[in-house]
């Protein structure tokens, strides 16, 4: 580092599964989700977080006076609940000069088009404001307003959740210590119904967070792809995917300087009655990709930002050029119910 005293706004981001403690230059500077007191390498973690699917990033700021010229040292240790704990997951960011602006706020559960079970729902969500503190987060589901958590972890218990036709909304505002920036996140859910089981008029016939087979790997599969191809070529994963997000599956996309301009997905549906369906809708996730379009047996069912007639994987060209979209839901496309 050149001149540590020209730095501002120093921000560490850490993720882990199960908990840690961060030090910088020998000094500790983030504890999550650990016992206060001395740790060693037997220590447990407070609870365990492996069955949380998305662990986010907890932000802290950071003494910049801690940092010196030359080199540092950050160091973490990361400690698992139980000796038995399934998984272990760990990643860390320091940021200097930090962009100042409203707060940081994205949920940690319920997964986006989740099904949960009926009765008590669990929000959670992360908060984190880059020029100051958090002065709480809100909590609401259907325009609902169920609680306010002025601290971390934000997250509550909501109950007797009004009947919406089995999708709810859930909605999270932080509101920064000044009242005059705030920041939202926006996600629904399902539930079921009172026996467990899904409502009729909320059966996926593929739903989210489904596995597929997916080519990462630049090369052209020719159009036979499309009828479910099955060779040792294609990856499986479960979705959502990403390239350059912190998603449940991260797909090879290339160097940075030369990205794959194609990647291909594809995966089966199991239907014995297809007369019996009247109608199909599709919800299209739409951060991950600038153009695409969708198959069902074959056939093409939907085109979105990309030119008319016959498709290559490359050259990028074909792409039209849009800006960066914010991450969100398509808007919802009917499919026939029988395509083929």
């Amino acid at each position: 580092m050149p001149d540590a005293a020209a730095l501002s706004n120093v921000v560490l981001q850490l993720k882990c599964v199960d908990g840690a403690v961060a030090y910088l230059n020998g000094m500790e500077i983030f504890r999550l989700n650990m016992p206060t007191g001395e740790v060693n390498s037997t220590t447990l973690a407070l609870e365990s977080l492996s069955e949380i699917p998305h662990a986010a990033f907890a932000s802290r700021h950071i003494d910049s006076a801690l940092l010196v010229s030359g080199l540092n040292v950050l160091a973490v240790e990361v400690h698992l609940a139980a000796p038995f704990s399934p998984s272990l997951l760990f990643d860390c960011v320091l940021t200097r000069n930090y962009q100042p602006g409203p707060p940081r706020l994205w949920f940690t559960w319920p997964e986006d088009y989740s099904i949960q079970p009926r009765g008590d729902v669990l929000l959670s969500a992360e908060a984190f404001d880059p020029d100051g503190q958090v002065a709480r987060v809100e909590f609401f589901v259907d325009d609902m307003k169920f609680g306010e958590i002025d601290a971390p972890p934000y997250q509550m218990i909501v109950s007797n959740l009004p009947p919406n036709s089995g999708r709810h909304y859930a909605r999270a505002r932080a509101v920064d210590a000044s009242e005059d920036a705030d920041s939202i996140a926006e996600v629904s859910f399902s539930d079921t119904d009172p026996d467990g089981s899904v409502p009729d008029d909320l059966l996926y016939l593929f739903g989210p967070q489904a596995y597929w087979n997916y080519l990462d790997d630049d090369a052209d599969p020719g159009p036979a792809w499309r009828d479910g191809p099955n060779s040792a070529r294609w990856s499986s994963g479960r979705a959502p995917f990403a390239l350059g997000f912190d998603w449940r599956t991260i797909i090879d996309g290339g160097p940075t300087n030369a990205r794959h301009a194609t990647i291909y997905f594809w995966g089966y549906v199991r239907w014995d009655v297809p007369l019996a369906v009247g109608s199909a809708t599709m919800y299209l996730l739409s951060e991950l990709a600038d153009g695409v379009i969708v198959y069902v047996n074959g056939v093409e069912v939907l085109r979105r930002n990309l030119p008319l007639g016959p498709i290559a994987s490359s050259p990028r060209q074909l792409f039209v050029s849009t800006p960066a979209a914010k991450p969100g839901r398509s808007p919802m496309s009917p499919i026939p119910s029988s395509p083929r």
